[in-house]
């Protein structure tokens, strides 16, 4: 008996109706989870030198003790071989996973959040499931995005990009001229008599100023300077930006990289290059803050480094964050390990941007919002936070007063309530 050969027409054995959706334009499938996973851990060094810029490369392995927000953390990240993307955090046994799970980790997101992250990172467009170089079109538009919003969303990703490289291209500021600087301002870190030398700040030898976007000053070509290079980070401990403090030696503007290495950490008359506003933030920093310390019961929220750090000399058993301006100390998330909350306002600020560089705001109208947001936060969270305002008295800043009267006399001020 001869076997009849199956029908070409697969549509006539399952029933004698039309065929569906013959025409119908099927989605395009993108990459699988495990996929994504296994392209980010093709570049897992660059991963997570992006999401955990605060950690180092040993052997095959990328750690960071960051602790931004658990004390003590310390993060391990295989970085080739079978295991190349796995990470875990050796405080906590039952976290870790891969490098999707990392960037859910460090950045605060939800799943799905952080694989359109991860997506985004890898250059695969949500349009067709490929991998390019841009999701942007020929005419230079993302789909989806009017003119204006586009055109934001470019000039803040390539911000991110430049904030990438500048932290990249510093190097650890212990035993540089961005310690020689700290030191000038009576800022001494040895972890003996005072707490160690902050982990976080690091030293750039020859950066490139560029023009603040408030400026009336006429454009120039300004020189490139050594500069103190902070991070500003996401509540997950990412990098949004960096912050920067360009130096000068003995009053002089132009510093060579030469002249930078000879003096080191052993310069005299360190200070503030003199530029018109030395210190500038690349980028909007909503939301963002620098960890000089890990989170712990009691944190100290400050507006510049030096403040927050003057603090820390005299109050080495709070942690202490700068928060970068008063204004943005209300959008700061606060760690749930935090039950007192202590906000340090500046004796001689006056009027302050918002993060975004939009608006002034008066500064302790700024001060007391922020109270008032992180109190409200806490109490929607179910949480107990105690929430107090220290201002430093007369027209100066904590460091100010640090340097004039010592440090029994920052202190006094912090015991002063408002």
């Amino acid at each position: 008996m001869a076997v009849k050969a199956p029908s070409k027409r697969r549509g006539a054995e399952r029933g004698s109706g039309p065929r569906q959706g013959r025409n119908k334009k099927r989605a395009p499938k993108g990459p699988s989870v495990r996929e994504i996973s296994d392209m980010l851990a093709a570049h897992a060094e660059s991963v997570c030198r992006e999401f955990i810029p605060a950690g180092t490369v040993s052997g095959n392995r990328f750690t960071c003790a960051s602790g931004f927000l658990a004390k003590g953390t310390q993060v391990s990240v295989v970085l080739t071989g079978d295991r190349a993307g796995k990470w875990k955090d050796f405080t906590q046994l039952d976290v870790g996973g891969d490098l999707v799970d990392l960037i859910e980790a460090t950045q605060g997101l939800d799943k799905a959040a952080a694989i359109r992250e991860a997506k985004a990172w890898l250059g695969i467009s949500e349009e067709t499931g490929r991998q390019c170089r841009t999701k942007r079109r020929v005419d230079g538009r993302i789909p989806g995005k009017s003119d204006k919003a586009a055109k934001a969303e470019r000039k803040q990703a390539e911000k991110r990009v430049e904030a990438l490289n500048i932290w990249h291209g510093s190097r650890p500021a212990k035993g540089t001229l961005a310690e020689a600087y700290l030191r000038c301002r009576g800022l001494i870190f040895d972890g003996i008599t005072t707490p160690p030398f902050p982990e976080n700040l690091r030293f750039h030898p020859l950066l490139r100023r560029w023009m603040p976007r408030d400026t009336e000053e006429i454009p120039r070509v300004y020189p490139s300077l050594p500069a103190l290079v902070a991070p500003v980070v996401s509540p997950g401990g990412g990098l949004m930006t960096v912050h920067v403090t360009w130096l000068g030696v003995e009053g002089t503007e132009i510093v060579t990289v030469t002249k930078a290495e000879r003096f080191g950490a052993c310069a005299r008359g360190v200070s503030k290059a003199d530029l018109f506003k030395p210190k500038l933030v690349h980028g909007s920093y909503r939301g963002g803050f620098i960890p000089l310390t890990r989170a712990g019961q009691t944190l100290a929220l400050a507006e510049g480094i030096e403040t927050a750090l003057s603090v820390l000399l005299v109050r080495p058993g709070w942690s202490v964050w700068s928060a970068v301006s008063v204004s943005n100390m209300g959008n700061i998330r606060i760690p749930p390990q935090v039950e007192r909350l202590v906000l340090l306002g500046d004796g001689d600020s006056s009027a302050v941007r918002d993060p975004d560089g939009s608006v002034r705001i008066p500064a302790d109208q700024a001060l007391m919002e922020a109270a008032r947001l992180q109190a409200a936060v806490a109490a929607d969270e179910g949480r107990r936070l105690d929430v107090e305002i220290r201002l430093c008295p007369g027209k100066q800043d904590f460091n100010d007063l640090l340097r004039a009267e010592g440090a029994r006399a920052v202190a006094a001020a912090l015991t002063l309530e408002v």
